[in-house]
């Protein structure tokens, strides 16, 4: 099992010293039956409450030949290429 919290940093900062924009997520990735199958699950932590935009996309990504590796691989591939992410930095703290 993979667990990582993956965030998007903007140069500026708020009132708050905090980056803006602020993107933050939870990512999941564990095997299925087939060990060679993997499903990854996207979890916002910054919300429209938090941040001034809000970024969608699908929350869950499988590989069928990588395992949870694969997953993984795919669902930061989907975090990257957000439009809302391009030109921020990326942080990443996997476990």
């Amino acid at each position: 099992m993979i667990k990582a919290v993956v965030k998007f940093l903007g140069n500026e900062q708020d009132a708050h010293g905090m980056p803006n924009p602020y993107f933050s997520y939870f990512v999941m990735s564990s095997p299925c039956e087939n060990p060679k199958h993997g499903i990854a699950s996207i979890v916002p932590l910054t919300s429209p409450l938090v941040t001034t935009e809000y970024v969608t996309l699908s929350p869950h990504y499988q590989h069928l030949t990588d395992g949870e590796e694969g997953a993984y691989a795919l669902a930061l591939i989907a975090l990257k290429g957000h439009p809302h992410h391009a030109k921020l930095r990326f942080h990443e703290h996997r476990e």
